[in-house]
């Protein structure tokens, strides 16, 4: 790890922290404390020794702490992270699967209805109330064929493979936080 630089302008990032906490902490007004990032100012003596004091007691905690700590705790949260998409990712998945499925069916009896309008106008064209039915079902058989058809099937297709895409790429994602964790 490298070594703190300990400047006007890095000292508080050092720490991490906002000019009103490094207030705070000094016992000192955040506008000196921008006063004297902008070298308008100097901070006040103690007030400088205890902000180095807190810089090489940050600097020196990071050098001693193994890196790896660091990376397995945040490590188990990725891997927590990535099983949560994951099962998101399947209920999506089944979820559009039995949507598709219920379209297709749904587009089956549009066509359905056409062909019984079909039936009805070449079968029994004379009677009056068949042609008030036969139109019926072929306006309801159309509009269900536009609202279900091909490009409503296609959009339910492209929507399950993307998600299986996703599904591969967060489970190979997975595999390696596994196995970096298993590494340490």
């Amino acid at each position: 790890m490298g070594r703190i630089k300990h400047t006007k302008n890095h000292l508080r990032e050092t720490l991490g922290i906002s000019q009103e906490d490094m207030g705070m902490l000094l016992k000192i007004h955040p506008s000196q404390i921008a006063m004297y990032e902008t070298g308008k100012r100097e901070l006040p003596g103690t007030a400088y020794i205890k902000l180095l004091n807190m810089c090489i007691h940050v600097e020196k905690m990071m050098e001693t702490m193994p890196e790896h700590f660091h990376r397995e705790n945040e490590n188990e949260k990725i891997v927590a992270l990535i099983e949560k998409e994951l099962d998101a990712i399947n209920y999506n998945q089944i979820k559009c699967s039995r949507k598709l499925t219920e379209i297709k069916e749904k587009y089956q009896k549009a066509i359905a209805n056409c062909h019984l309008a079909d039936y009805m106008e070449t079968q029994h064209p004379e009677e009056n109330h068949s042609a008030s039915h036969s139109n019926f079902y072929r306006q309801m058989g159309n509009s269900k064929m536009e609202k279900y058809g091909p490009v409503a099937q296609f959009q339910l297709n492209f929507q399950l493979e993307t998600l299986k895409f996703q599904q591969q790429c967060l489970e190979e994602e997975l595999k390696k936080a596994k196995s970096f964790t298993l590494s340490e």
